[in-house]
Order: structure tokens, then sequence, then C-alpha cells
């Protein structure tokens, strides 16, 4: 019996140690349940942060030092094949004013990953080889023009960049008679950025933006005039307030066929508030369905010219003046369709014309039609109407009329030069 049992534990010894073999050879593949107890390293010291199913040789445990190099190795080899197909952007910033903190940059179409971001300085790691547009900004500075860069494989690029401090208003809108919050309020920093109001009649800039860009705004609403401001003293450009009013009149209006030409379906009605002394100042705008009556409700009384065109055609622009002085809706009829072709072009000794608006002109000095010259001073007036007219260009300082002329309904083209350095009709 003593026998049998000695034989029987030499069994289990020898099984014991077979399966500590297999244990050795199985490396990075074997792992051991070690229950809710603490996983135990190879220095049997507990560690706290894992618990139930490891893995031996997994980032972070207790491989031999051997297992390590090699993983090194491999991590190495990887960041190797990476280098070996991309390069790498580094660039350091530095400021007109103040100190660069954390740095965003982009590359277009997208590539890269960015490291090392902060205290003026960054890297793109990883970007495959070709041209990219980059683009940069960071918190308090007006964001870097974007610029090409081209990179090549295994290659550092280095470029240097200096950001300007700039301002980033942030403020409210509000309806001026009741202080409420006015939703969908446009803002625009003319010519450098344009945000909506929200839902609190709140706004801000989505990043820095010159300081000048505050001495030339206009705030719109669909519902409330438009306000114009130059040079506004703002004081504080995070608290900025901005109301929005409307008055008690009303504008109502249609157009009418009057001819064979194909009226667009889509049209634009703006009504410019007018007076005798300044330039006229843009209050309401409005898309508007050509088939349909149109309305705009609560303007401010006053002289308004309504102007009636037509974005991406080139039709002339119409023009029609009223006084709103009541509550009492006021109605303005555009008629479409008839009258005379009337082609024209601007003549200068002074080299290429840019882009300039010509009006047609009353003798009352009333605008009916406008449009606005192609490059090299062509231009054209679809429908002009009958009867003696002249030409308001707007060349020069600020502009010019020209003498009279005639158009008469037989016509189907009427052809006019004007020559704007002696500010008259060529004949």
């Amino acid at each position: 019996m003593s026998r049998s049992r000695d034989i029987l534990l030499m069994v289990l010894l020898f099984a014991a140690t077979f399966a500590a073999s297999i244990w050795l050879l199985a490396g990075d593949s074997f792992s051991v349940n070690l229950g809710d107890g603490a996983a135990k390293h190879s220095d049997d010291r507990a560690d706290p942060n894992f618990g139930g199913r490891i893995n031996a040789h997994a980032p972070g445990g207790t491989g031999t030092d051997a297992d390590s190099a090699a993983a090194k190795a491999r991590a190495q080899a990887g960041d190797a094949s990476v280098a070996a197909t991309s390069g790498t952007l580094a660039a350091a910033l530095s400021a007109d004013v103040g100190l660069i903190g954390t740095v965003n940059a982009t590359l277009s179409p997208v590539a890269g990953r960015l490291v090392d971001n902060r205290s003026g300085s960054f890297q793109i790691l990883d970007i495959p080889p070709g041209s990219y547009k980059l683009s940069v900004w960071a918190d308090g500075f007006i964001p870097s023009r974007e610029r090409m860069v081209t990179i090549e494989t295994g290659r550092k690029h280095h470029i240097e960049l200096q950001l300007t401090a700039g301002v980033r208003p942030k403020g409210r809108s509000i309806d001026a008679e009741t202080s409420q919050p006015v939703a969908g309020a446009t803002i625009d920093f003319i010519g450098v950025v344009r945000v909506l109001s929200d839902h609190n009649g709140e706004f801000e800039t989505p990043w820095a933006i010159p300081a000048a860009a505050l001495e030339s705004m206009v705030i719109s609403h669909p519902e409330y005039d438009t306000i114009s401001l130059a040079r506004h003293p703002w004081g504080d450009v995070r608290n900025m307030q901005v109301g929005l009013g409307r008055g008690p009149c009303a504008l109502i209006g249609r157009i009418t066929q009057v001819g064979p030409r194909t009226l667009p379906q889509q049209g634009r009605i703006r009504a410019y508030m007018t007076s005798p002394n300044s330039d006229r100042e843009l209050r309401r705008q409005i898309n508007i369905d050509t088939t349909k009556d149109f309305s705009i409700a609560r303007m401010t009384p006053g002289a308004y010219a309504v102007v009636l065109d037509f974005p991406g055609t080139n039709l002339p622009a119409r023009t029609e003046e009223v006084h709103l002085g009541s509550a009492q809706p006021m109605e303005v009829v555009f008629p479409f369709g008839g009258g005379t072709k009337l082609e024209g072009t601007l003549l200068t000794r002074g080299g290429t014309l840019h882009p300039t608006r010509v009006e047609l002109i009353g003798e009352d000095g009333r605008s009916v039609l406008e449009v606005s010259s192609a490059t090299g001073g062509v231009f054209l007036m679809e429908a002009a109407p009958a009867g003696r007219w002249r030409l308001r260009v707007h060349y020069g300082n600020p502009h010019f009329n020209t003498e009279h002329f005639e158009i008469d309904e037989a016509l189907a083209v009427v052809l006019l030069e004007v020559d704007c350095d002696a500010q008259r009709l060529k004949r």
C-alpha cells in the first residue's frame, strides 16, 4: 500500500513538472485566471490595478528583459516602417503681442497626427508625401493665412509662423422695444466673418478677428430693420448688446407681366431707406416667389427705394419709390416683360474698368433700372421703358449723370457708349 502511494506521488510530481515546462514554452500566448484576486507579477508583488484574466506579457505586465526588448524592437520597427513612407512637419510660432498657448493646426487634405502643440510650437507626424494646405490658429490670435507645404518621405519640414493678436466678439441681440432676445439675427463683420444669434439671442465669433473688423458691421433680421454700424464705440467686445428696431408700417407688392419675356421663378426684394443728403440704407431684404404677392411687415416710416432683382441672371434690377407713413399697407407694383433692350459700353482712358453700377433714371432723378457692368465696361438693360432718360454711372466721386437720351418703344435695341472721363455720352 505504501509502495503504491509512493508511485502515485511520483506520477503527480512528473505531471506537475511537465505542466510547468509547457507553461514556460507557451510564452506570450499563455494566460492564467487568478479568479477575483490581484494579479501576481513574476516577482510575486501584487498589482491592485489588475484582476481576473491577464496576459503574462501584455504592455504594463512583467515579461522578462528579453521580452521587453523584443516588444520595443517591434514598436521601433513599426515606427520605422511609417517613417519610411511619410514625413513630418515642425513649426515654431511667434506673436506680436502676448504668449501663444495651445496651437491648433490642420492639413487639407486631412493627414498626419498633431503632437507637441503647446507653448507656441507643434509637430504633425506620419504625413504621406505630397502638397497640403496648412491652417493654424490659437486662442486670442487671428488664424494664420492658409499656406502650402510640401512633404517629402523620410524628411522633417521646418517652418516659422507669426500670429497676430485679435479680439473675439461676444454679445446678444435684443428687441430694442421689449429687450427680449432676438434669435436668428445675422451679425456681419464685413469681409471677415458672419455669425447668427442663437435662441437666447447670443452670438460669438468662432475665432479671433482683427479689431478693425468692429469698425464696419451690419446687423440684420428678416423681421427687423437692418442696422449699419461704422466705428461704433463698443467698449467691452465680450459683452456687446445689439438692439434691433422696427416700426408700424407695411409694404405689399406684386409683379405684373406686360410683355413676352419669361419671368424668372425666384426674385429678391430690397427696401432701401432714402434721404436727400445721404446714401440709401438697406433696411429689409427678402427672397420671393415671383408668381405670388409679397409683403414686408413692421417697417419704419420714411421714404424707400424698393428694388426688385433676379440674382443669377443678367436681368436689370427695377426700382419703385414709395413713402411709408402710417400703419396702412403701401402697395408697389413692378411691371415686367415689355420695353426695349439697352446695350452700352463704359469707356475710360484709365484702363480696364471694374464692374460698375449703372442706373437708368428719369427726369425727376428716380431710378427705374439698375445693372452692374461686366469687366471691360459692357452692360445690358433688358426691358427699358420708352421715354426720356439719363444714365447714372457710379464712377468717379461718387457718380455722374449723363445727358438725356430718348428710348422709342418701336426700337428693339438702343446702343450707347459712355465716356467716363468726360462724364457724358459718346456721340
